[in-house]
């Protein structure tokens, strides 16, 4: 649906991620250590913060752009995990992730219109 994917889950023992979306409830796979956002592969930069008392929570962040995704790691496959419910209580690493500087892409839809009414840029499908 061309928005930032909301979630993340890291499967134990896997060498990629599956992202999920908020909007349409899709989850694909995307490189473990490769920011979203930016798509910086250096493990200097992508790494996890993981500053809660669940062990399998986390924040993953890039230093490079300042961004996070919210994630979860766990046994089970990611098609039996509940990114729905995770999601919504899942807060306190927003929080988290803040505190530190880092921002998180809206999961709204944004949308900027030219003052002259010549353009429209939809900001989530924006290059960086």
């Amino acid at each position: 649906c061309g928005h930032w994917p909301s979630f993340g889950y890291f499967e134990r023992g896997k060498d990629n991620k599956n992202l999920w979306c908020l909007h349409c409830g899709t989850t694909w796979i995307f490189d473990k250590v490769r920011c979203f956002y930016c798509y910086d592969s250096n493990p200097a930069n992508v790494n996890t913060l993981s500053k809660t008392d669940e062990q399998d929570f986390g924040i993953q962040v890039c230093k490079k752009c300042r961004r996070y995704l919210k994630a979860a790691s766990g046994a089970d496959h990611a098609a039996k995990f509940n990114f729905d419910s995770t999601y919504l209580g899942s807060t306190i690493l927003d929080l988290i992730a803040s505190k530190e500087g880092y921002v998180q892409e809206s999961s709204l839809s944004i949308e900027y219109i030219d003052p002259d009414g010549k353009e429209i840029l939809d900001y989530q499908n924006r290059i960086i």
